[in-house]
């Protein structure tokens, strides 16, 4: 697979960013910094980091048990859009519980970027499944959902540090 070396470092800085994030929050936020918006941020990058990794690692586990071409590519798409679709529900029900202060907290940019980015991922992925198969779609639609997470925990780590 032409794809592995950028993969496997693809996943590499994904797992990095999980288990930086967790530290991060681990011990930036202590039993009395708990809330609604730090739960949601918190779960935002956590569970995005985690689809990112395995959005590197699925294809590689495809292609090391026969799959080749357009079914690996397929197959890979189908699934990271079901682990993008159970993100999107967890994070939809964190958000949809925030009330309208605790959404301003959150921050609006934060929330039309992340919420757009996983709907091109989302697009990608679906154009994958069922429209024309391309690896570049699902190689984007990973970095994208790598960016989610980047994007949430500098948004995090700005408003925690700077006090915003």
């Amino acid at each position: 697979m032409a794809q592995q070396e950028f993969l496997i470092g693809f996943a590499q800085l994904s797992l990095v960013l999980t288990g930086f994030v967790s530290i991060f929050i681990i011990f930036l936020i202590g039993g009395e910094q708990k809330s609604r918006v730090n739960t949601h941020h918190a779960a935002s990058i956590m569970i995005g980091s985690i689809v990112a990794t395995l959005s590197a690692l699925i294809p590689i586990i495809f292609y090391n048990y026969g799959y080749t071409g357009d079914s690996l590519w397929w197959w890979s798409s189908a699934l990271l859009l079901a682990l993008g679709a159970a993100n999107f529900f967890i994070m939809g029900a964190l958000t949809l519980q925030l009330n309208k202060q605790e959404f301003k907290e959150a921050g609006y940019v934060h929330m039309i970027v992340s919420y757009g980015l996983g709907l091109c991922a989302t697009g990608l992925l679906v154009y994958n499944v069922f429209g024309q198969l391309h690896v570049g779609h699902y190689i984007l639609a990973a970095i994208l959902i790598f960016c989610i997470s980047v994007i949430g925990f500098v948004t995090f780590a700005a408003q925690k540090i700077l006090y915003w």
